[in-house]
């Protein structure tokens, strides 16, 4: 099973993950503290 049905739900997911904030965000006003959400959550908790 293939779980990026279409081309589109597969090049969201990559611009998600892998765009600059620009990409991302190319509106005005857009939520940008959300950006690197994951990154700063495991740099808080890592035990390194």
């Amino acid at each position: 099973m293939n779980i990026y049905e279409t081309t589109r739900l597969r090049d969201e997911y990559l611009l998600f993950h892998y765009g600059s904030p620009e990409q991302i965000y190319s509106w005005p006003g857009g939520p940008r503290e959300a950006l690197g959400f994951p990154s700063r959550i495991v740099e808080r908790f890592s035990t390194g």
